[in-house]
């Protein structure tokens, strides 16, 4: 089915060059990127003569996918979500793809509220005929930002990204964001699902990503590294919403944020069976615009909690949104820098095949310029049980937070539920 010339285009090696062992490793890294076949082999077939006959092999994927899944949390007490998902890798063999989801959110608090994300996408895998790829993306979304029980807030976005990506090397990745555009609406929302307080908003974005991948498995890692460094920037000249601009009050949009992960994972004192995985992060928030006329929206700011930050706590809990609500505002907003910093470590113990547990601890917090909080450092442990699929493992789990607030009412911790690695 896929036609030839994908095939060649993702050889790191031509025709009457020197082909060396790297060169052929390359190859075989590019062509398992493309995600479309299960199997791929290079070899050289034996010869005196200096000049060598290369054959390719690869067995073919079904190109096309359909998922679906339903679950529950407690998030806001009890929240039911389902999704739904299609996607097609090789239309027509030229490994170019689309894909589509949909999914749904909806809490016994707000009845009358559903989440929800609708997202497609488009990939050009050869874009002008080089290596580089082109991707659109389209997105409209419905979510609550702030599930303190006595004060819903919610955002309406609608979105278009426009990005490059290219592979380097097989392990070393550049991405560029060409455009990203965010249309927004913030608002409060009551137990009946009535809208109060409407803010709207434009963001647009550019910026580059890089990310070095040593990792041995992409989505069960147990051995290697991954980091990973953003910068976006943001402003009016790019589209953001300049102040005033779409309702008395509104502030201009323009910052620049940058974001650095940093993962590993090992064996747990020679032991292959146990893996020590363990993420660092930190990030820089700066806003660039007029002094008193700008701000950075709340969508866009440092916050921790929640299953992929400090589990055992609720999302974006920290700090509390309500602290940074600036007098005459309905909604956070950023006047002038933060940082943020944190630190996830998890042992995981295999118990019978591919069942198993893990042990975790995350902490970390976020500085503000010109706020204090009380309890900048918050810190949880937990345990969760774990089942290996080929996309990652399946976690059920229970985080305690080590320095509950009881003057805030927190609860002692949360269960969460998450497929994938941090």
């Amino acid at each position: 089915m896929t036609k030839e010339y994908v095939i060649l285009k993702s050889l790191d090696f031509k025709e009457n060059e020197i082909l060396t062992l790297e060169k052929v490793r390359e190859s075989e890294a590019q062509l398992k990127r493309l995600g479309l076949f299960s199997s791929i082999n290079i070899s050289i077939i034996p010869s005196p003569n200096p000049r060598r006959i290369v054959t390719v092999s690869v067995s073919e994927r079904y190109p096309g996918t359909l998922t679906f899944g339903a679950g529950v949390s407690n998030e806001l007490e009890l929240t039911f979500r389902g999704y739904t998902g299609l996607a097609y890798r090789n239309l027509f063999g030229t490994a170019r793809a689309i894909q589509g989801r949909f999914q749904l959110k909806s809490n016994i608090k707000v009845t009358e509220f559903l989440d929800y994300k609708a997202n497609a996408s488009y990939l050009e895998p050869f874009l002008f005929g080089s290596k580089t790829k082109g991707k659109i993306n389209v997105t409209n979304s419905q979510e609550l930002t702030n599930t303190s029980i006595t004060n819903l807030e919610a955002i309406e976005t609608s979105a278009l990204v426009l990005s490059l990506e290219r592979d380097l090397t097989r392990f070393l990745k550049l991405s560029w964001k060409l455009w990203g555009l965010e249309i927004n609406k913030k608002f409060e929302v009551d137990d009946s699902g009535n809208k109060s307080n409407e803010e709207h908003r434009r963001i647009a974005e550019i910026g580059p990503t890089i990310e070095l991948d040593y990792r041995d498995n992409p989505f069960v890692p147990k051995h290697g590294t991954y980091t990973r460094l953003n910068i976006d920037y943001s402003s009016p000249d790019l589209g953001s919403t300049e102040g005033d601009e779409i309702q008395p009050g509104a502030k201009e949009v323009k910052y620049i944020k940058a974001s650095l992960q940093f993962n590993q994972y090992m064996p747990f004192f020679k032991n292959e069976d146990v893996t020590f995985a363990y993420s660092l992060r930190t990030g820089y928030l700066v806003n660039k615009g007029k002094e008193g006329f700008s701000a950075v929206p709340q969508e866009k700011m440092f916050f921790l909690g929640g299953l992929t930050t400090i589990r055992g706590f609720e999302n974006n809990s920290i700090p509390n949104p309500d602290a940074l609500i600036e007098p005459g505002d309905v909604f956070p907003s950023l006047l002038t820098e933060s940082t943020y910093y944190l630190v996830k470590t998890e042992l995981r113990i295999p118990v019978y095949k591919n069942f198993g547990t893990a042990l975790f601890y995350d902490g970390g917090g976020v500085k503000v310029k010109g706020k204090d909080f009380d309890d900048e450092y918050r810190d949880a442990i937990g345990l969760s049980l774990q089942i290996l699929t080929p996309i990652g493992a399946i976690n059920l789990g229970y985080g305690y937070k080590l320095d509950r607030n009881f003057k805030n009412n927190e609860s002692e911790g949360a269960l969460f539920f998450s497929i994938g690695d941090f």
